[in-house]
């Protein structure tokens, strides 16, 4: 019944008692008559973040010709991160779903056009952009009962999103992003929560960790599908390396990755890798900020994605990527930018992720 009820949903159609039966004769039918149903996408993950720019949304004719540059690419999936508000990281109040209409409305897009899609609710915060300038690791709250109130709110939210998912038909949905703080200090809550949203979400299940030490740290990679990473490593030591010092700089990585794969049984996936056009792209793939002591190497970036994705696609403990990222415009876009379109970059990927199909 739940794959009948999953073809149902993935074809648009409402779910009856009478429909129910009927479509589960029609697929014994189809399983005895030697006929098979559309299959879920398989090999790996080609996928890409999509974020707005100069004012054009993701959901006007702008963001649609975004998607199809994107699928002329080879771009099969698309991550979405709706924002979850929190004014003060260190108290447990945060705000979620005020745009969930545009969401949707994304989702369909994009569903539409033939892409699957990975959500991942994302923390944002003004307490990010003021001294000393925390991140997501460093989500704290002061008291235990404001530990009780932010996981009751955290997962009020997760849930939120994964009922979305299950409607919306989304294939992965990302349980949390880089809360290194949170998952050091109470992993069981958050097993907890991951069972939960099992409850109402059929899909696939990830969490986004960062790439420098927590990745190796969470302990419930068990509970979820995929070993999610944001790849940022910092793999180069000077500007402009070749693509085979680069190679030879991935290996001990690549080792730790497959160690880690292989001691929960879980593929890994990158749910966010990219580089800037700056001469030191894999040495601080993290850092978009431009200035005019970092030069522009349009080449080395390509020559970093050129690396990873021979280091990584090939291994079969591998899921794939998310590449960050793309633009609904890239009209006065600054050069700099982690995107690849217009540049040496763009052409590496399309070769990479054409061939596989």
């Amino acid at each position: 019944m739940f794959f009948v009820r999953t073809y149902i949903r993935a074809y648009g159609l409402k779910t009856s008692k009478p429909r129910v039966l009927l479509w589960l004769c029609m697929c014994l039918t189809l399983w005895l008559s030697g006929c098979s149903l559309p299959e879920r996408p398989k090999g790996k993950i080609h996928g890409g973040w999509l974020a707005e720019y100069a004012r054009k949304s993701i959901t006007s004719e702008h963001g649609e010709n975004a998607l199809r540059r994107m699928w002329d690419m080879g771009v099969r999936w698309i991550a979405v991160g709706p924002e979850v508000w929190m004014e003060d990281i260190q108290k447990p109040d945060m705000t979620f779903g005020q745009h969930d209409e545009k969401l949707r409305k994304y989702i369909r897009l994009a569903r539409k056009q033939g892409f699957w899609v990975m959500l991942l609710p994302r923390i944002e915060s003004p307490s990010f952009f003021r001294p000393p300038f925390p991140f997501r690791a460093d989500i704290k709250m002061r008291h235990l009962v404001d530990w009780l109130l932010f996981y009751d709110n955290y997962e009020r939210m997760l849930l939120h999103y994964a009922k979305l998912c299950e409607e919306e038909d989304v294939q992965i949905l990302a349980v949390g992003l880089e809360y290194r703080g949170s998952i050091q200090a109470h992993p069981k809550r958050w097993v907890e929560m991951i069972r939960s949203v099992r409850q109402v979400y059929g899909g696939k299940l990830t969490y986004s960790a960062n790439w420098y030490k927590e990745f190796e740290e969470v302990t419930f990679w068990k509970e979820l599908d995929y070993i999610g990473i944001g790849s940022y490593f910092e793999i180069a030591e000077r500007a402009s390396e070749s693509v085979d010092s680069l190679l030879n700089r991935w290996i001990p990585i690549k080792n730790d990755l497959a160690r880690i794969s292989a001691k929960y049984n879980k593929p890994i996936l990158f749910t966010e890798v990219g580089y800037p056009s700056f001469a030191d792209a894999a040495r601080y793939p993290w850092k978009w900020q431009g200035d005019r002591k970092r030069p522009l190497d349009l080449q080395h970036q390509a020559d970093c994605y050129e690396a990873m994705f021979q280091t990584f696609m090939a291994q079969e403990w591998f899921a794939g990527v998310f590449l960050w990222r793309f633009y609904t415009s890239t009209e006065k876009l600054g050069l700099w930018e982690y995107s690849p379109e217009g540049k040496p970059a763009q052409e590496v990927i399309k070769r990479w992720f054409l061939q596989e199909e």
